[in-house]
């Protein structure tokens, strides 16, 4: 089934964000193209996300942007917006029907900061799954790219990774490698652009892989393609797994036995690898709990577990073991897949084991996490049991507040959670309506958090400034950041360090005119040489031709 005859649009997306951490960072830039199924590009958008009182972002992330506080509040304010506008606006253009969202590497990086924006800001975080209801579905094309690499890499151009071994598959690599027009790496609506053209050679030039990885973007085709719900079997098994955790070695890949899909929280298969020994296994089976105990990763193990709501490319066995030189390019053995198959059948060794390891794992997780009182903001997976009245006034606050501001006063929350995301919510967008007692706690909260990130500013501004000491945009950047946070008294860098910043851009400046000087003398040079010559050879007497 061609991509075509199931959706009408692609939405392609990219952020540019001002951190690494979606639950505390913030976005900057949002970009999006909107193109009919043949990616004939329909629509784009660009905007971006005014700052906030109470978030510093982290330096080296500006710099790689080039996008700070000052630059949004200034060369492009026309096209920004509060926080809650910001993420409504995003809500809008990425949620419409007939619709499939997708970007490079989103599902684990942008789709994560939309969703903590979207739950501090009282919108439905998982506005941007799949919903059949509208016939919208969200896709990440690195994973295709990965699959394509993986098991089908004639006819596309694979870069070599310029800081290292193997192929580098970072969208301004494969955009270079493949002749695809990509204008300046790391702009929102560059990155959207050259997605857009490299999910389209892709399609063109490998339609019948594009289309079946396409038509299992979602967990329900999933679900529906590899397992019976009525016999509660996997029907069809081992399973080709292409993701990142396998490592370099099998180029991604693993072959897994799927055994347990559970559904109680998400939905995830899990399954235990057949292309690696068993040994791990057998420790496992006897004593999960010892296993457990040493703390190593799952997947080091030999468990996997797949989240099939984050469309993984999953295909069949039949992919390698049809082709026996593409499971020799894997590094994958088959004879050795076969033989553990046959031996964890045969000894019912995976009998029971998924169940107890998913309490151990569940008991692991529960023990480590952080026993002081944790961010508001970061508690979006853990959010699951609201009364129906928080659930009501969660949702009816938007509409509420466009006619009276003065809805907070009337919205008691019996979960803390989301009394403390209320009043940030009302302090970073309303502050206007603050009364004196919560004017005061806003700007301890402000005053808090400016004196706890301030050491961790200071020694990112300063190393920035060693790190790039030749570049004079980036420290002209650099200058910029430090005079925006210093406009209110707060000292951020050491005044010498602001001399020393100003006198290196000032001597980079000056050696970059020299520069430019000189080209243009050497220049009028050469042509002056050159007319000379011309004029030299037109003095001399021609001799006829016989």
């Amino acid at each position: 089934m061609d991509a075509s005859s199931n959706v009408k649009y692609f939405t392609f997306y990219d952020l540019e964000t001002y951190g690494l951490d979606p639950r505390s960072d913030r976005i900057a830039q949002f970009a999006a193209v909107r193109t009919d199924s043949s990616f004939n590009i329909l629509e784009k958008t660009i905007i971006y996300c005014l700052p906030q009182q109470d978030y510093i972002p982290n330096v080296e992330s500006m710099l790689v942007t080039g996008i700070t506080p000052e630059s949004v509040e200034t060369l492009y304010r026309k096209d920004a917006y509060r926080e809650n506008e910001f993420i409504n606006r995003v809500i809008g253009f990425l949620t419409r029907p007939d619709n499939c969202v997708l970007g490079y590497n989103n599902v684990k990086f942008d789709d994560e900061y939309l969703r903590f924006t979207a739950f501090r800001n009282f919108y439905d975080p998982y506005a941007f799954n799949s919903s059949p209801s509208n016939n919208s579905t969200r896709w990440d094309l690195v994973y295709l790219v990965r699959a394509c690499y993986a098991l089908s890499p004639e006819e596309i151009n694979w870069p070599q990774n310029p800081e290292g071994s193997g192929v580098s598959m970072r969208l301004e690599h494969m955009s270079k490698a493949n002749s695809l027009e990509h204008g300046h790496a790391h702009d929102a609506l560059s990155d959207v652009e050259a997605t857009v053209q490299l999910a389209k050679l892709i399609h063109d030039r490998k339609p019948k892989l594009f289309n079946y990885f396409f038509n299992l973007r979602t967990k329900r085709s999933i679900e529906e393609t590899f397992y019976d719900s009525m016999s509660g079997r996997f029907i069809k098994s081992p399973l080709v797994h292409v993701d990142t955790g396998y490592g370099p070695e099998t180029l991604y890949t693993g072959v897994i036995l799927p055994v347990y899909l559970r559904n109680d929280k998400g939905s995830s298969i899990y399954g235990w690898r057949l292309d690696q020994d068993l040994d791990s296994l057998f420790k496992l089976a006897s004593s999960p709990e010892q296993a457990l105990a040493e703390d190593l990763d799952l997947r080091q193990l030999g468990l996997v577990k797949i989240n099939t709501a984050r469309c993984p490319a999953l295909s069949e066995y039949s992919v390698i073991a049809k082709r026996p030189q593409r499971a020799a390019r894997l590094n994958i053995d088959l004879k050795k897949v076969a033989a553990n198959l046959e031996y964890i059948e045969s000894h019912d060794l995976l009998a029971g084991l998924m169940d107890r390891m998913i309490v151990l794992e569940k008991n692991r997780f529960a023990a480590s996490a952080d026993p002081a009182e944790p961010d508001p903001e970061h508690m979006l997976y853990s959010l699951f049991s609201l009364s129906p009245e928080d659930r009501r006034n969660k949702n009816i606050i938007h509409e509420r507040e466009a006619k009276d501001p003065f809805v907070f006063d009337e919205i008691n929350f019996s979960n803390s959670t989301l009394r403390r995301l209320l009043f940030r919510y009302k302090a970073r967008n309303f502050s206007q309506y603050l009364n004196d007692r919560e004017a005061a706690k806003w700007n301890e909260r402000i005053v808090s958090y400016l004196d706890a990130r301030a050491p961790v500013f200071q020694q990112q501004i300063e190393e920035a400034v060693k790190n790039h000491a030749g570049d004079v945009e980036k420290l002209k950047i650099l200058l910029s950041i430090i005079r925006y946070y210093s406009r209110d008294g707060w000292q951020i860098a050491d005044e010498q360090v602001v001399a020393d910043l100003t006198d290196m851009i000032t001597a980079l400046e000056e050696k970059k005119k020299s520069a430019a000087e000189n080209n243009n003398s050497d220049q009028v040079i050469q042509k002056s040489s050159t007319q000379e010559a011309v004029s030299s050879e037109s003095a001399v007497p021609q001799t006829a031709m016989p």
